[in-house]
């Protein structure tokens, strides 16, 4: 599922995975701190860390799960246009 991921956050994780870095190769890394567990940020908790964020990602609104597929759900608010085309 995570292979699959329709959340920048996630897919940014799972690329960042060492196991896929070439030899003497680049790790991906994601900007910014995780935030802290509790202290959660108004709108998506990972829009500080996010390289599509917009301002309504920041909003105070509860973001809400949207289904990106028929067993997918997703609580980022740019999936479609972010993974257009992507079927998986």
């Amino acid at each position: 599922m995570i292979k699959n991921a329709k959340h920048p956050y996630t897919h940014a994780l799972y690329n960042s995975r060492i196991d896929i870095v070439e030899p003497r190769g680049k790790l991906i890394t994601i900007k910014g701190q995780p935030p802290t567990v509790g202290a959660w940020p108004e709108g998506c908790r990972f829009a500080d860390r996010c390289d599509y964020v917009l301002d309504p990602c920041r909003s105070d609104k509860q973001l809400l799960l949207q289904s990106a597929n028929k067993d997918h759900l997703t609580a980022c608010i740019r999936y479609a246009e972010i993974f257009k085309g992507d079927k998986r």
